[in-house]
């Protein structure tokens, strides 16, 4: 087996999930020769430049943000250097077929599903708003489709009703955990990927906006798991006097059924309103440019604007 000092790994990532794995990573003594990020994004209300944590690591190491993977000086840069791996953790890129094929065990990413369920953008939301009883991390080596490689390992979790942040936090100590090892066993021809099943692949579409206007049409506990699925974005809300407001804290009630959209009550301990089986009391709130307010002081502001009966929809 090679010691992790002879063995020379890059890593490809974008987002906070991947800096919390790359951290990680470099406390494990491999040669890293180059860190791969995207580009400065304008985001925000103001549409400013938000830059890569990974730039934090530009005195220690080689961070490159090329425009364009196949830009010939880039290209250069990258053939000069002798890999053993690339580790890809949602970089946000398609990594054309040369840099497929340039590091000497190919290109290993991490993709937080149980694959092949949830190919694809959003794995962790859809796993969750799909209500899946278990929940997961695979190991892939990277081919030209998408996620469609052979599985290194993966790696599972039960579904407790996790939202968003507590699943990625969950599948973040998972990968930690098990990361260094399966690098060593792959540049060790230890282990050699399986086949991923065609028949059992589902896809797990980017979240777009819209998704977060909650839908009282449908099943409470379908509305309830959206909430859990997209609370860091786009959230979930509702529209009221044409006034788009934030839920952010919700409860699932099963016991309870009534007309779509309608107010069944509401009182200092929240808005419950019905949905095609069941019903969700809104507990907190925010209105637009305004802080988040309790379920006793939206009762204390709105109780004589708000009738029972009244219908959201």
């Amino acid at each position: 087996m090679k010691k992790n000092s002879n063995i020379n790994i890059a890593f490809a990532g974008t987002p906070e999930i991947s800096f919390d794995i790359f951290e990680e990573l470099s406390n494990q003594d491999f040669h890293i020769n180059f860190i791969l990020t995207q580009t400065d994004k304008k985001a925000g209300r103001g549409a400013q430049l938000k830059s890569s944590k990974f730039l934090q690591k530009k005195a220690i190491y080689s961070v490159l943000q090329p425009e364009n993977l196949n830009d010939s000086d880039f290209k250069k840069i990258i053939l000069k250097q002798n890999i053993d791996l690339l580790i890809v953790v949602a970089y946000g890129k398609i990594l054309p077929r040369w840099l497929l094929e340039h590091p000497k065990y190919g290109c290993l990413n991490v993709h937080f599903s149980i694959l092949p369920k949830w190919r694809g953008a959003a794995p962790m939301q859809r796993a969750i708003a799909n209500g899946d009883k278990s929940l997961g991390v695979s190991f892939m080596k990277i081919e030209e489709k998408l996620d469609a490689g052979g599985i290194y390992k993966t790696f599972s979790t039960k579904n407790h009703g996790q939202d968003i942040y507590i699943l990625e936090k969950k599948l973040v100590e998972m990968t930690n955990m098990h990361l260094s090892s399966t690098i060593v066993e792959i540049c060790s021809e230890e282990i050699i990927p399986k086949t991923q099943e065609e028949e059992k692949v589902t896809y797990a579409h980017k979240v777009m906006k819209e998704e977060g206007l909650i839908n009282w049409n449908i099943d409470s506990s379908q509305v309830f798991r959206n909430f859990l699925a997209f609370k860091r974005w786009p959230g979930s809300y509702f529209k009221f006097n044409n006034e788009t407001v934030k839920a952010i804290d919700i409860e699932n009630i099963k016991t309870i059924t009534g007309i779509p959209g309608e107010i069944f009550s509401f009182d200092k301990n929240g808005m419950t309103v019905c949905c095609q089986k069941g019903a969700i009391n809104l507990k907190s709130f925010q209105f637009p440019g305004k802080k988040v307010i309790s379920s006793n002081d939206f009762f204390n502001s709105k109780r004589d604007i708000i009738p029972l009966k009244g219908n959201l929809i």
